[in-house]
C-alpha cells in the first residue's frame, strides 16, 4: 500500500484533530513554514470541523485519494489563501470553506 501526503503551508505547526481523516496519521513534521502529514494509507475523507478556525493556516494540499470534504472542514480558515485537492474528489461539504475570507484559489 502507498501512503499519502498531505502538505501545509502555515505561521505555525497545525493541531490535527482526531478523526479528522479515516487513515491514521504515521508522521507530521514542521519546518520553516511548511508541514508534511503522511499517511498509514489513503484517506478518502476530510472530517466535519478537521481544520476549523485554524487562524494559522495559509495553504493545504490534500492528497488525491480524497473523495470527500465535511461540513465545516476549513470553516473560519480566515488567512487560508489556497486549497488543491485531486480529481478523485466528490463532495464538498456544506459551508465547508465558509467564511475563509482570503481563499482566492480552490484548485480541483
Amino acid at each position: 500500500m502507498v501512503n499519502s501526503v498531505l502538505k501545509y503551508s502555515s505561521t505555525a505547526i497545525i493541531n490535527i484533530q482526531d478523526g479528522s481523516f479515516d487513515a491514521p496519521i504515521l508522521s507530521h513534521t514542521y519546518i520553516d513554514g511548511n508541514g508534511i502529514v503522511e499517511f498509514d494509507g489513503n484517506p478518502t475523507r476530510v472530517g466535519e470541523r478537521a481544520f476549523f478556525d485554524n487562524l494559522d493556516l495559509t495553504s493545504i494540499t490534500l492528497p488525491d485519494s480524497v473523495l470527500e470534504i465535511g461540513t465545516n472542514a476549513f470553516g473560519r480558515c480566515k488567512n487560508l489563501l489556497k486549497v488543491v485537492v485531486g480529481n478523485q474528489l466528490q463532495t464538498i461539504g456544506q459551508s465547508a470553506f465558509g467564511q475563509c475570507t482570503s481563499l482566492t484559489d480552490l484548485s480541483l
